[in-house]
């Protein structure tokens, strides 16, 4: 809701929106709904991107480019220094949301903050994930906030959080900031895996890539065996592509859990096949403390 509301009320009919291939389905929703000329580059593509705003930018009132901070289903970054290098240039407007970035990276406060970049953006983010409550908020400039509260119609129009779901969102900013050894301790769990998986791991997303539907459903029924709660994602959520799928790491998995070397046999034995003509993927999750693993859910 907090995508949908702020990308419209941004940008109109006489403007232009610039996205990811890859931007989670909020995005490109609020994107659709806006009325701008929507153009999306090939996922991480910054060429791509600049040849949009060569081409494009001087024929729209307003230029809106539109990222992920991590993205859902592949778990790697957004080049965000260089968007917003880019977005300099070509006097744009940067919205990057960090649902799956909150609680994770730049100790729990996302890409933007890991990244040291303090150019104005707007930043979206959800308190459903690593903040443990309910709802979304929206980050930037104070005239901005004024702007979105006068504009927003998800924001006019919604019930305001119940006092209950307010009191948790405060209270799951206040751990991430007084208990920075729970992203570290996730981040031990991180550089573990890396150390079995023979695949590069960014963050708490790790894709698997797997096979047809029935394939993709056997496996996941071998994963829960080892005691894992690994659901098969599979078209519409994850497109028909050779793509990752949302690996979520527990922060109370321990190295020396009995399920996991098995579980990272079966990894490896998929991950490591050669030409994976996957179309369908794992997502990586543990019934361990359901709490801990909303921080990193699918949606």
């Amino acid at each position: 809701m907090a995508n949908l509301g702020t990308i419209a009320a941004l940008v109109g009919a006489r403007d232009l929106i610039l996205a990811d291939a890859y931007n989670h389905a909020c995005l490109q929703q609020g994107a659709q709904l806006s009325r701008a000329a929507v153009l999306t580059y090939a996922h991480g593509d910054l060429e791509a991107l600049e040849t949009h705003l060569r081409a494009r930018r001087s024929h729209h009132r307003r230029c809106l480019i539109v990222t992920d901070s991590v993205f859902s289903m592949d778990g790697d970054w957004a080049p965000l220094r260089e968007i917003m290098s880019l977005a300099d240039a070509y006097s744009a407007m940067v919205l990057v949301d960090e649902a799956h970035g909150t609680g994770v990276l730049g100790h729990g406060r996302g890409l933007v903050a890991a990244l040291g970049i303090t150019q104005p953006l707007i930043q979206v983010g959800t308190l459903s994930k690593a903040i443990g409550s309910l709802g979304g908020y929206v980050a930037g400039s104070k005239d901005l906030i004024e702007f979105l509260r006068n504009r927003a119609g998800t924001w006019i129009y919604t019930t305001a959080l119940s006092p209950a779901d307010t009191a948790a969102a405060l209270r799951g900013v206040e751990l991430i900031q007084r208990e920075p050894q729970r992203c570290d301790r996730l981040w031990q769990h991180i550089e573990h895996l890396r150390t079995v998986l023979i695949q590069p791991i960014h963050t708490p997303i790790i894709p698997l890539h797997v096979g047809d539907i029935a394939q993709t459903l056997a496996i996941a029924q071998q994963f829960q065996s080892h005691g894992l709660f690994i659901p098969a994602i599979r078209p519409p959520p994850s497109p028909p592509r050779a793509s990752a799928s949302p690996s979520p790491l527990p922060t109370p998995l321990t190295k020396s859990q009995n399920s996991v070397p098995g579980c990272v046999t079966t990894c490896q034995n998929y991950v490591n096949r050669p030409n994976p003509s996957a179309n369908h993927e794992l997502s990586l999750r543990s019934p361990s403390a359901r709490l801990e693993w909303d921080v990193h859910s699918i949606k």
